[in-house]
């Protein structure tokens, strides 16, 4: 048997909801039940605190809220201790020309003409 190990991270509210599904199909498959806590470890990233503990709730539910069966689950709070982003982006976004913001509303969110920060 492999001593490889899997690692799968989630950004986000849908990367936490495809962790607590991925675990789910773990916890249902027999051979997996028993090897999740030693071979998958998941990483679970979110600026939103309370979707970050809906998905580890999730996540724990799906082995039976047993710590010793699940995945190995590290939690990321990326928006913890930083008050500023918001400004910081804002500050970018307005030394941007009408075709640099043109380009980046490509690859950012963009609410009409402003930027989107969360």
């Amino acid at each position: 048997m492999s001593d490889a190990i899997t690692i799968v991270a989630g950004f986000g509210g849908s990367g936490g909801k495809i962790l607590a599904d991925f675990a789910g199909l773990l916890a249902s498959d027999l051979h997996w039940r028993t090897e999740a806590s030693r071979k998958v470890y998941m990483l679970l990233c979110d600026t939103d605190i309370e979707e970050l503990g809906q998905a580890e709730a999730r996540i724990n539910a799906a082995f039976g809220g047993s710590a010793v069966m699940r995945p190995h689950l590290e939690v990321v709070k990326l928006s913890v201790g930083v008050g500023v982003i918001d400004q910081a982006i804002r500050n970018r976004w307005n030394r941007l020309d009408d075709v640099q913001k043109s380009r980046m509303s490509t690859k950012w969110w963009t609410r009409g003409d402003e930027v989107f920060t969360a």
